[in-house]
């Protein structure tokens, strides 16, 4: 915010502006240190133009304001040693949809006041130290992703929605599996630990979503398959691509389309040229979805073992559990 004084100019179209950075909000602070007066402060609640979110903190418009605007709103309220937190953390760094309640972090000596009018818009998390956090894109300081990752894994329960939690923080390249890694081992006890640690070994290994990790764990690891390496560069006609997995000493590349990047024609087609290319240089192409990684693991091992056996492969598919059905 500049430091122009309000004096002299019109109040209520100078502190929309100023609060256009901040999704709209703006503190009873800022616009008192500007020269504005509670006179012009109540002017604007008379004439029903602002509304308060929080005590001190206004919207400058007398409209339903949006998830950023409350995480702005949350931060001027709770001061500049707060920083957003949390599921809300995962929200701003893009990683899920923005929602209510915002989650705000604070020192641990710092008390705000969570008045009935506003408590189900707040949830308040207290720190003995200050960690690191980041402000992008005109966004408030969250808590860095890799940090926030750590802090949301005691609620996840399944290996599927871990995958899915730790592939969407790194595809969002504001963090790594590294990152995450040593967010964890600054940590003397985490719920879910072993899990989260499964996860990251898998990303790391070069699974990059969650169809990826399921087919590795699922499908080759549970059937004794060669895993191959993950998101690994070849190179058809002189391009570069990149595949989901390849099994080098077979030729066999695997393939996994979820939704994202396969499902339009022109992607279907891209994708059988590429499989087409890899036959005419000799190596072979297997793809599987959704249904074929979740539904029907055994069969889709089955598979890939016999393409392997047929290429050279010395080794045989195992058992997953009594009733699997890899033989049948």
């Amino acid at each position: 915010m500049t430091s122009t004084s309000f004096r002299g100019i019109d109040f209520h179209e100078q502190a929309t502006r100023d609060s256009v950075a901040h999704s709209g909000t703006i503190s009873r602070q800022q616009l008192l240190y500007r020269g504005a007066t509670d006179s012009m402060l109540r002017s604007q609640f008379k004439a029903r133009r602002w509304r308060v979110l929080f005590p001190g903190v206004y919207l400058t418009a007398n409209s339903e304001p949006g998830v950023p605007a409350w995480w702005w709103a949350t931060y001027l309220y709770a001061g500049p040693k707060s920083a957003i937190a949390g599921a809300s953390a995962l929200q701003l760094w893009g990683v899920e949809e923005p929602t209510l309640p915002v989650t705000i972090e604070i020192p641990h000596e710092q008390r705000i006041s969570k008045l009935p009018s506003f408590a189900e818009k707040l949830v308040v998390w207290r720190r003995r130290s200050q960690r690191p956090s980041r402000s992008i894109g005109g966004k408030p300081p969250a808590v860095k992703l890799g940090e926030t990752v750590v802090d949301v894994a005691p609620e996840v329960f399944s290996h599927r929605a871990m995958g899915d939690l730790v592939t969407s923080a790194c595809r969002t390249k504001h963090t790594t599996p590294e990152k995450i890694r040593r967010a964890l081992e600054k940590r003397s006890r985490v719920t879910h630990r072993a899990l989260l640690e499964a996860v990251l070994a898998e990303v790391e290994g070069g699974a990059d979503s969650v169809l990826e990790i399921d087919a590795v764990t699922n499908v080759l690891r549970a059937h004794g398959l060669p895993e191959g390496r993950g998101q690994a560069d070849g190179v058809v006609r002189g391009a570069k691509i990149r595949h989901d997995r390849i099994i080098d000493e077979y030729g066999l590349v695997l393939e996994f389309d979820g939704r994202l990047g396969h499902d339009g024609y022109s992607d279907r087609q891209r994708d059988h040229r590429r499989d087409n290319l890899i036959a005419a240089q000799g190596g072979q192409t297997l793809r599987f979805g959704w249904v074929a990684i979740h539904d029907e693991p055994c069969e889709s091992a089955a598979q890939i073992a016999s393409v392997l056996r047929a290429r050279g492969w010395p080794g045989s598919a195992t058992e997953c559990q009594a009733q699997c059905r890899v033989f049948g």
